[in-house]
């Protein structure tokens, strides 16, 4: 019976599938988020809240704050 030659194997072939079945999914890209108008944003907020934002637009115009 006549000897049988081996198949190449190609390692970074294997190697490279693995990895890729190792690796988490790929995230979906996320759209980006609907802007809320101020009016909006300040009726989900109690009245507190309302003069905080109203005191941080005031310094942001005045260049008292810098954004992050």
């Amino acid at each position: 019976m006549p000897k049988r030659r081996a198949r190449p194997v190609d390692i970074a072939n294997i190697e490279a599938e693995c990895y890729a079945a190792w690796l988490p999914p790929e995230p979906a890209p996320h759209a980006p988020a609907p802007q809320q108008t101020d009016a909006e944003l300040l009726s989900e907020v109690g009245e507190g809240s309302k003069a905080l934002a109203a005191a941080y637009r005031r310094r942001m115009a005045h260049g008292m704050l810098s954004e992050v």
